[in-house]
C-alpha cells in the first residue's frame, strides 16, 4: 500500500461528466486500478476540480489538453479495487528562474602612460643616471620628470588625463656639466600605450674613456668654468685630429686653459684631450661637447693636442714626441674607437686645415705609422 501520484494530459472539457470519466480513464491507465474502484473516491474531487476551474481557468470550454496531477492513496490490504483517498489538481508548470540581473560593468581601466628610456650602446635601461625628461602632457601643462631605477617614467590617472603625450625635451642633469639631449624630443605617443626610447649614455661613456685610458679629469688643473650654454652638441665621432702646442711648447693644461678661455675667446679648452711628454693625459672639452680645434671643420672630431712644438728650432729642446706620450696617445685613440664604432680616421691638423703647419713636421710624419698600429685609415 502506499501513495501513488502521477502526471497526466486530459483533454478539458465543459462537460462534467465526461470531463471524470476522462479522469478515472487516464487513473486506470496510469495506475493500474480498476475504474470501478476509483468511481466513489474520485467523484468528489473530480467535480469539484472541475466546477472551481470552469469559470476561471483561461482554458474552459476550449477543448484543449491541461496537465492533472493525481496523487491517490490505495490501501491493498483491504478490498484491492478500494481507494481509500484521491485527489486532483492542476498540474502547476515550474516557474522560470528568475532573469539574470545585468552584472554592474567594470569601471573603465585607469589612464596611463609609461616610458622607458634605454642606453644606445646596449640593452641596458638609462637607470643609475639621473635623467629628466619634460613632457608636455593632455591639456598643455608641461613639466620636468625624473627617471627611476629602472629608467622609467610612469604616469597615472589622475596625475594625467586621457590624450597624447608629447617628449618636448630630454637632459641628464646626474653631475657636471648637464648633457642635453634635445635631439630626442618626440610628438604624439597616446595615453594608455607603453614606449621606449633608446639614448646614448654620454656621461657613462666620458667617465669610462677616462677611467680607461687614465685621463686626469678637468677638476684637476680647471680653474675656469667653461659656457656649456654657449657651446654645441656632438656625438658619433669620426675623426681623431692630433695638434701641437706650437711655438710655446706649453706643457701646462692650466695655461692652456687660460689662454683658450682668455685671450681666444673661447668659451672652453678648444681640445677635447691633452698629452705632455711625460705621457700624462687631461682632460680638455667636455666630449658631449663640438670642439674649437680645426677652424670651421669642427663637427665629428675629437682634438686631441701632443704638448709640445715639433719644429725643429733651435731656441727649443722639446722638438720631438717622446716615446711615453706616443704610447698614451695610442692608447687613448683606442679607448675611444671602443666607445665610438663611428671613428674611421686619424689626421693631423694640417690635413684639414692646408695653411697651418699644426702638428708639427716631425709628429706629422709619425702619423702614418699610429694609424697603423691603432687600425685606422687616412683623413
Amino acid at each position: 500500500m502506499g501513495y501513488r501520484t502521477a502526471t497526466f494530459n486530459v483533454a478539458w472539457q465543459d462537460d462534467d461528466v465526461d470531463f471524470y470519466h476522462r479522469v478515472v480513464d487516464a487513473v486506470s491507465r496510469n495506475f493500474g486500478v480498476k475504474a470501478s474502484g476509483l468511481w466513489q473516491p474520485s467523484h468528489n474531487p473530480v467535480f469539484a476540480f472541475h466546477t472551481r476551474y470552469s469559470m476561471t481557468h483561461p482554458k474552459a470550454k476550449t477543448g484543449e489538453m491541461v496537465k492533472v496531477t493525481v496523487s491517490f492513496y490505495h490501501d491493498r490490504t483491504g478490498w484491492p479495487l478500494e481507494v481509500t483517498s484521491f485527489s486532483i489538481a492542476e498540474y502547476a508548470p515550474p516557474k522560470p528562474p528568475p532573469a539574470p540581473v545585468p552584472a554592474t560593468p567594470p569601471p573603465p581601466p585607469p589612464v596611463e602612460w609609461k616610458l622607458t628610456v634605454y642606453e644606445a650602446e646596449g640593452s641596458g635601461f638609462f637607470g643609475f643616471s639621473s635623467l629628466k625628461v619634460k613632457l608636455r602632457l593632455p591639456g598643455g601643462a608641461e613639466a620636468w620628470y625624473t627617471t627611476n631605477l629602472f629608467g622609467e617614467i610612469y604616469l597615472k590617472e589622475p596625475a594625467i588625463t586621457a590624450g597624447k603625450v608629447d617628449i618636448v625635451d630630454v637632459l641628464d642633469d646626474g653631475g657636471t656639466p648637464n648633457i642635453p639631449y634635445s635631439s630626442f624630443a618626440r610628438a604624439g605617443f597616446p595615453t594608455g600605450g607603453k614606449y621606449v626610447i633608446r639614448v646614448p649614455n654620454k656621461r657613462k661613456v666620458i667617465d669610462n674613456v677616462i677611467t680607461t685610458a687614465g685621463v686626469f679629469p678637468r677638476v684637476v688643473y680647471g680653474k675656469k668654468t667653461p659656457n656649456y650654454s654657449k657651446m654645441d652638441l656632438d656625438w658619433d665621432y669620426e675623426i681623431v685630429t692630433l695638434h701641437h702646442s706650437g711655438n710655446s711648447g706649453e706643457q701646462d693644461p692650466a695655461k692652456i686653459e687660460a689662454e683658450h678661455m682668455g685671450s681666444k675667446g673661447y668659451d672652453d679648452v678648444g681640445y677635447h684631450y691633452m698629452v705632455n711628454l711625460k705621457g700624462r693625459i687631461y682632460e680638455g672639452r667636455n666630449l658631449a661637447f663640438k670642439g674649437s680645434h680645426v677652424e670651421l671643420a669642427n663637427t665629428g672630431k675629437i682634438g686631441i693636442l701632443v704638448m709640445g712644438d715639433f719644429e725643429h728650432q733651435w731656441w727649443d729642446s722639446d722638438d720631438d714626441p717622446t716615446k711615453v706620450q706616443l704610447d698614451s696617445v695610442k692608447s687613448l685613440i683606442k679607448t675611444l674607437m671602443a666607445s665610438f664604432p663611428t671613428i674611421k680616421k686619424l689626421g693631423g691638423h694640417k690635413d684639414y686645415k692646408p695653411s697651418t703647419e699644426c702638428p708639427g713636421e716631425e709628429l706629422y710624419k709619425l702619423i702614418p705609422g699610429i694609424r697603423g698600429d691603432v687600425g685606422l685609415s687616412g683623413p
